[in-house]
């Protein structure tokens, strides 16, 4: 849920008018045993999907 809201709040406060965006958000490592919520730097896309309506995908940033 938290990604969701970051990228839509990335889309709505950034300056860019391409079709990539990097944005920040901290989240707990999902590890077992970490607490403490770590800055991580995710990448969202949009292009086409499969009907050509706009699809947006999240991904890490050293993704295609």
């Amino acid at each position: 849920y938290d990604v969701l809201f970051m990228a839509a709040f990335a889309i709505k406060t950034s300056r860019s008018t391409g079709d990539r965006l990097l944005y920040e958000l901290y989240r707990v490592p999902h590890d077992g045993f970490s607490t403490e919520p770590k800055l991580v730097t995710l990448k969202l896309i949009v292009g086409p999907g499969d009907e050509g309506r706009p699809v947006m995908t999240i991904l890490q940033p050293l993704e295609d």
